[in-house]
Parts: structure tokens; C-alpha cells; sequence
């Protein structure tokens, strides 16, 4: 399986009934890419000085999206939501910053 990576922009939302699990470094989730129907299975890779991403907080993050899914062109500022497989709420949002170097 190959991966695209990417450094994007991370806002992780607070739930109405108070969301309290932040986000890990290996978080493995679906997302919704505009511009494309379909779900992306992605990791988001936190930086080395960041333990969590905790609700309401917003960070540059590293994003593996599956390869094989992504069936839009990855540029900046394409934006992008986030939520558990197969849930309903979205978990937060995010904008493509850069292009990893290697894809």
C-alpha cells in the first residue's frame, strides 16, 4: 500500500457534549477532500514536540492519505474535514499546506 504525505493545517473541534479525546501521533481516520465524493483513509502524524491534539486546538500536522483513494490533485490550500469511519460527526478540518517532499 503507498501513501501520499502532506503538511496541512489541523483544527480539531469540541463536540457539543464536550469532546475530551485528543488525537495521537498514528491516528488513523476517514476524510472528506473537496472536490472529491469519496473517503480518503488517512494517518495524521504529529511533530515531534507535540504529544497530542487535544479538542480545539489547531496544529500543522503530517497527513499519509492512501494513494490509491486520492483521486483528486493534492495542492495547497485544498481543504479538507475529518471524522471517525463510518461516524456521522466530523472531528475537525484542515487545509493542504504543502506537499511532502518525495510524492
Amino acid at each position: 500500500m503507498e501513501w501520499t504525505s502532506v503538511l496541512a493545517d489541523l483544527k480539531l473541534f469540541k463536540r457539543s457534549n464536550g469532546r475530551s479525546l485528543p488525537v495521537y501521533s498514528g491516528y488513523r481516520t476517514s476524510f472528506k477532500l473537496e472536490h472529491q465524493a469519496e473517503e480518503v483513509t488517512g494517518e495524521i502524524q504529529l511533530t515531534a514536540d507535540v504529544k497530542a491534539l487535544e479538542p480545539g486546538q489547531r496544529k500543522q500536522v503530517t497527513i499519509q492519505f492512501q494513494t490509491d483513494q486520492v483521486l483528486v490533485e493534492l495542492a495547497q490550500k485544498i481543504r479538507f474535514s475529518f471524522h471517525d469511519a463510518g461516524g456521522e460527526e466530523t472531528l475537525g478540518v484542515g487545509e493542504i499546506l504543502e506537499l511532502a517532499a518525495g510524492n
